[in-house]
């Protein structure tokens, strides 16, 4: 009687450490021989270049549907408020005009202010926004098809 020695699956290992899998799980689905095999695998450079190939392409992938996702949420009429402002700090951050780790706080305004001098504030707001909005690429709208 003769054995069969398969090779492991180093596509599917590739794939599998790629989404988040670990040793144990290429030698049960990859066909490595032992976790030793399978550790000695995953930390060769040429795997992890592999696999972070992997992950950014993966990345890019999510990232387009996230965007599109968020769009869609910041056009959508039905869009309730609340996630209409986490949908528009989400798109800030990833434009980079907001960190991710700062603290968006409403200002504290003294009760004293008087109409104009809130007129004022709101006119340096509306101002710094449109100088923002001036340093943005300008893109032609998305065309969309209907369904």
């Amino acid at each position: 009687m003769s054995q069969v020695i398969a090779e492991p699956n180093e596509e599917l290992g590739v794939m599998l450490l790629a989404t988040g899998h670990d040793e144990k799980a290429l030698r049960r689905h990859a066909g490595f021989p032992s976790i030793r095999a399978a550790r000695a695998f995953a930390n060769r450079m040429d795997t992890k270049a592999e696999v972070r190939r992997a992950v950014d392409a993966r990345t890019l992938r999510v990232g387009a549907k996230g965007l599109a996702a968020i769009e869609y949420m910041l056009d959508s009429d039905s869009t309730d408020g609340r996630t209409r402002v986490a949908a528009a700090r989400t798109a800030l951050e990833v434009a980079g005009f907001l960190r991710k780790d700062v603290r968006v706080s409403e200002p504290k305004l003294p009760h004293d202010l008087s109409a104009a001098e809130l007129s004022v504030m709101i006119e340096e707001t509306r101002a710094e926004l449109a100088a923002r909005m001036a340093k943005l690429p300008r893109r032609p709208p998305a065309l969309v098809a209907a369904t």
